[in-house]
């Protein structure tokens, strides 16, 4: 019996400390203390950036995105989703621009006229033949855009939970077909969230296990 008082002691115990799970993502901690590699590595990242400060969002429609409403509400997303937390700067087709030479000088035109729609087709042209946006910020049959949020360097755990709940709350107010996420901060919520998940059952399995190891021997000495 004090085994088996002990053994269920230790489960409570080690179920509580299930709560206070914490995983670490950043890559400096691979490096010992004073290592003059960290120093470098840390040095490089100040002068050109981490090469996972973003996040994909690919938005789906289910027919061809250059359409007045789709692109309203791409509009909309796209200057919501700029304010975010943690989002320092954004980028997709509504931001592209195309450099024109006039007689007063260099100036620019939107890649999509959004608000005027007699320019969709001349627009849809332009950029589907555009080699550096095909496969990029739109698909092949453009059916799907991409937005692109940049992130503040090495985004830790928590602010980028922030940023997703947020983005979360943000998506909820729009009815686009399909959204996919790509980029740290998603990996990192749903690599936690998974990893808390086959904790918590691997963790009840063994104390079933050890749970019905007590009983079958508290039987036996019955």
């Amino acid at each position: 019996m004090p085994t088996l008082y002990a053994a269920l002691m230790l489960f409570f115990v080690s179920l509580g400390g299930l709560f206070f799970l914490k995983f670490e993502f950043a890559f400096e901690q691979f490096f010992p203390e004073g290592d003059p590699d960290l120093a470098y590595f840390q040095e490089f990242i100040k002068e050109f950036e981490t090469d996972d400060n973003f996040l994909l969002i690919g938005i789906e429609h289910e027919k061809d995105i250059f359409d007045s409403v789709f692109l309203q509400d791409l509009k909309r997303f796209s200057d919501t989703a700029k304010t975010l937390p943690h989002v320092i700067g954004i980028n997709s087709l509504l931001q592209w621009k195309y450099p024109i030479k006039t007689p007063f000088g260099i100036t620019s035109v939107p890649g999509i006229h959004v608000d005027d729609p007699a320019f969709y087709p001349s627009d849809r042209k332009r950029i589907m033949e555009d080699k550096r946006l095909l496969g990029y910020l739109v698909n092949d049959d453009a059916t799907g855009t991409v937005v692109v949020l940049k992130l503040i360097n090495s985004i830790g755990l928590e602010d980028a939970k922030e940023l997703m709940d947020a983005l979360d709350d943000v998506l909820k107010d729009f009815y686009f077909k399909e959204v996919h996420l790509l980029g740290r901060p998603n990996f990192q919520t749903v690599l936690v969230d998974m990893q808390k998940r086959e904790t918590s059952v691997n963790f009840l399995s063994s104390c079933l296990n050890v749970y019905q190891m007590q009983i079958r021997r508290l039987y036996i000495m019955l």
